[in-house]
């Protein structure tokens, strides 16, 4: 056994015995993984989950700040505005933490979405200390909270719909990218270019491959549409 794969979606069922693997399947179900980081925020720090739209496995995290001055109370006297700047500090502090602790995890790991979601404070405290690597991926939620016993069902129909628009936004991206200039069309065309090392990207239409072959030899660049042309290579 080579490789065994847990998907968190189904794929066609399929069977092939040969030489080569058919994986066709598991190639369009991870070109759609996302993988996100959902952030619950609240004063003290933040529940992090690291997930991906193909693996159903999940880490988790947690990002906490040492200040510990988080309720505003009406203390009365003199000290009352000295207490609460106290207070706002300690939220400010803690939220620079989150910050710094989402700027190592995108620095150190593929994160496609960062989906914050909590005490809207925080949140925007947050989005405004991270750096340009998480703010381009950063999208705030309006459910969600960090608080135990909380309902995550519209907080997961949020998560859902994100993950769809940055699908949709990566097709975007390769449809305005392919605008203009070379492109390969058909089987033939395509392999050459796959053989000279040329492909950035290869879009596979439903259907488009029923019945074709094409013949690969040991090294990944040795591919062809015939077995006497693979020899001749």
């Amino acid at each position: 056994l080579v490789t065994d794969m847990v998907l968190a979606s189904t794929v066609p069922d399929r069977q092939h015995h040969g030489p080569i693997a058919h994986l066709l399947e598991l190639a369009r179900a991870k070109a759609e993984d996302v993988r996100y980081a959902l952030v619950k925020i609240d004063h003290a720090g933040a529940d992090i989950t690291v997930a991906g739209t193909v693996s159903p496995a999940q880490r988790e995290m947690t990002s906490e700040g040492d200040h510990d001055e988080l309720t505003k109370v009406k203390v009365g006297g003199w000290s009352q505005r000295r207490y609460q700047m106290r207070v706002e500090d300690s939220i400010e502090r803690n939220a620079e933490t989150v910050a710094k602790d989402l700027d190592r995890l995108a620095g150190s790991e593929r994160i496609d979405l960062v989906l914050l979601a909590g005490d809207t404070v925080s949140v925007a405290s947050v989005r405004d200390q991270v750096g340009v690597r998480v703010s381009d991926r950063l999208e705030i939620l309006e459910h969600g909270s960090r608080a135990d016993g909380a309902s995550d069902d519209l907080l997961d129909e949020e998560v859902e719909s994100a993950v769809q628009r940055c699908r949709s936004g990566r097709i975007s991206s390769v449809l305005d990218r392919l605008g203009a200039g070379a492109k390969a069309i058909g089987v033939g065309e395509t392999i050459e270019a796959l053989r000279r090392g040329e492909v950035e990207t290869l879009i596979l239409l439903d259907g488009a491959l029923d019945d074709r072959q094409g013949f690969a030899g040991p090294a990944p660049l040795l591919l062809a549409t015939d077995p006497e042309e693979l020899r001749s290579l």
